[in-house]
């Protein structure tokens, strides 16, 4: 087979493999899940440049936003935080299928950093669950958690410890009860 025979059959196979490719049916949310990904790897990994790109060249919505607010609350990423806020992201956007916010995230992971950011931020530390849950009564719930590290129950206290002091500041908590000398609070019951 000569040089411009085997040209032709390459050319053909590359075009029935294009063929092929524009014959699939592509999602139109593709595009979405992939910058979605993108946003919660690069706040698991505390990239604040990723964030900022992704955020301003997609021209984020507010979902995007939430997202990256959300996963940097969680992974005790406070720069992130500051920068999804100041790019537009809500900090008092409430979950509709949980009921939580981004205070919930942190709690839950034990973010105390971020616990502190955000609730001078002004995200509602009172706000309740659909499980009915405050993230105090969440970050308590998880460090009594028997398969709980030491380390990471020192991070979960850490986070109450905070919750407790903004919640006391405010007269949002009530006072505790002593119990054989430990202080005790009283939970929703939910």
């Amino acid at each position: 087979m000569t040089t411009l025979g085997c040209l032709l059959v390459a050319i053909s196979a590359i075009w029935k493999t294009v063929d092929v490719s524009l014959q699939q049916e592509v999602s139109p949310e593709e595009p979405i899940r992939s910058l979605r990904h993108q946003i919660e790897n690069a706040a698991a990994e505390g990239d604040v440049e990723m964030i900022r790109r992704l955020l301003i060249r997609h021209e984020a919505g507010a979902c995007e936003k939430w997202l990256a607010l959300k996963n940097a609350s969680a992974a005790d990423r406070k720069d992130i935080v500051l920068l999804a806020v100041s790019l537009g992201a809500d900090v008092g956007h409430v979950e509709w299928d949980t009921g939580w916010n981004a205070l919930h995230h942190a709690a839950l992971f034990g973010s105390a950093e971020t616990t502190r950011v955000l609730l001078e931020l002004g995200c509602d530390p009172q706000q309740r669950a659909r499980n009915g849950m405050t993230p105090i009564e969440l970050a308590r719930a998880r460090s009594s958690g028997r398969y709980c590290s030491r380390e990471f129950r020192e991070k979960l206290l850490k986070c109450e410890e905070i919750l407790r002091m903004a919640a006391d500041k405010s007269g949002l908590l009530p006072q505790p009860v002593q119990c054989d000398g430990v202080p005790m609070y009283a939970t929703s019951g939910h």
